[in-house]
């Protein structure tokens, strides 16, 4: 097992937030899929796009215009 960052989306006030939270798999692929199912366990909403790389002019931008979470699987 591996720790991958997964970045996702999160959709909440008509706006979309870029999340990130480790998670500990075998590959990228099932990161992602334990990742939307951790986060549809937690808050009953959907994770969308999980990916295990992001540009860094997305992050930039979403850390602009304040709109970066970062969330604790552990919680």
């Amino acid at each position: 097992m591996k720790p991958y960052i997964v970045y996702f989306f999160i959709k909440e006030n008509r706006k979309e937030y870029l999340a990130n939270v480790v998670i500990e798999a075998a590959s990228a692929k099932e990161a992602c899929a334990r990742c939307k199912e951790w986060y549809f366990k937690k808050t009953g909403k959907n994770a969308f796009r999980p990916t295990t790389s992001i540009s860094d002019e997305t992050q930039k931008w979403y850390a602009e215009h304040d709109r970066l979470a970062i969330l604790n699987i552990n919680e």
